[in-house]
């Protein structure tokens, strides 16, 4: 005890003293800080990290307008857009109604597609949004009537209309400005000259 009394000094107490003084008061302050008295500014670069952040303490107002890019979004934990999920229940088309096929309508007489398989053949469906397509090209013999075939039930217009397409007929071996019809009834009609040919394929229409 003699020889640390012989070495105790009046600075030695006071620098010991201030050394104890000086690590209170900083682990006071880092316990005891004021409200908001912590800023960016005291903050070191890369100090927050994700382990430090509450859960769901970074909300959508507090993210800035264009930061985030698609690399950051993890999309399979995205929602539907409540428009698409209807899309999910519209049926793909129907396959071709092939004129003259098995459980589908015939050709009226004298009626016949042009040259197969050279050319398209007479054909229809109905789209998912209601709106019949006719395809091929039809040729008729000396003797045929007006009507080409007849469209069943659920694939007849409203209302009959008129189809302006070119067409071969009469004599006439060049290409001429005609017409087909279809009717509220169900009838494709040749607005021409027998014998002729012409293609469906401008015909389209919706359903009644």
């Amino acid at each position: 005890m003699s020889r640390i009394r012989a070495h105790l000094s009046y600075a030695n107490i006071t620098a010991t003293l201030a050394l104890f003084i000086a690590l209170g008061g900083g682990a006071y302050a880092a316990t005891n800080l004021p409200p908001n008295s912590v800023g960016t500014k005291q903050l070191q670069n890369g100090a927050v990290t994700k382990s430090k952040l509450e859960q769901n303490a970074v909300t959508g107002s507090k993210v800035k307008n264009r930061s985030l890019t698609g690399a950051d979004i993890n999309a399979s934990t995205l929602g539907k857009v409540p428009t698409a999920v209807h899309a999910e229940h519209v049926a793909g088309p129907e396959a071709w109604h092939e004129i003259g096929a098995s459980d589908n309508p015939t050709f009226a007489s004298d009626w016949t597609n042009a040259d197969p398989p050279d050319e398209q053949t007479a054909a229809f469906y109905k789209d998912p949004f209601g709106v019949v397509h006719l395809k091929g090209i039809v040729t008729a013999t000396s003797g045929a009537g007006a009507v080409i075939f007849t469209l069943p039930s659920g694939y007849r217009p409203p209302e009959g209309d008129l189809f302006p397409n070119y067409v071969h007929g009469g004599s006439s071996t060049y290409e001429q400005l005609g017409y087909l019809s279809v009717l509220h009834s169900g009838d494709v009609r040749w607005n021409g000259t027998v014998p002729g040919s012409a293609s469906l394929a401008s015909i389209q229409f919706r359903t009644s």
